[in-house]
């Protein structure tokens, strides 16, 4: 059985892809700046067990954020087309979404380390056609682990 340390360092090795094993969920809570849509973000993180020692961050369990006036929505009940996965390039889970109020928003959340920190990226973007994208507004938040 893998350690709590194990688990935490392996956080960072992305190799090969291998089918996930259940129960390896990572919780976070992440703290949102101030100017933001929400002010918290709670996620959860499934890990793919590579190999007997090392695991990678997969996908996005769930995730929902709480607004400064304390309403907390769950991201795959507030918006459409709602899908999750990991970038394979980079190695960082995601979930990608449409506002339902204007399906030509198009929000991308990310969970990457930096800098020895964990961070969840959420940044919404407007399509203005041909494939391409303007970035409306990106928000980075700090994140502690709250469960392994």
């Amino acid at each position: 059985m893998k350690t709590l340390a194990a688990l935490a360092i392996a956080l960072m090795a992305f190799t090969a892809s291998a089918s996930a094993v259940p129960g390896f969920v990572f919780k976070y809570e992440c703290k949102a700046p101030a100017d933001s849509d929400f002010s918290t973000a709670n996620i959860a993180i499934a890990l793919t067990m590579v190999d007997a020692n090392h695991a990678r961050p997969s996908h996005f369990v769930s995730a929902s954020h709480t607004t400064a006036a304390g309403v907390t929505y769950d991201v795959a009940d507030r918006y459409t087309n709602y899908q999750t996965g990991k970038v394979v390039e980079w190695g960082m889970p995601y979930w990608q979404a449409k506002e339902k109020k204007n399906s030509a928003v198009t929000v991308f959340a990310g969970f990457e380390t930096h800098d020895k920190e964990y961070v969840y990226k959420v940044v919404l973007s407007k399509d203005v056609g041909h494939g391409k994208f303007e970035k409306i507004k990106e928000i980075n938040s700090t994140c502690d682990m709250v469960s392994p």
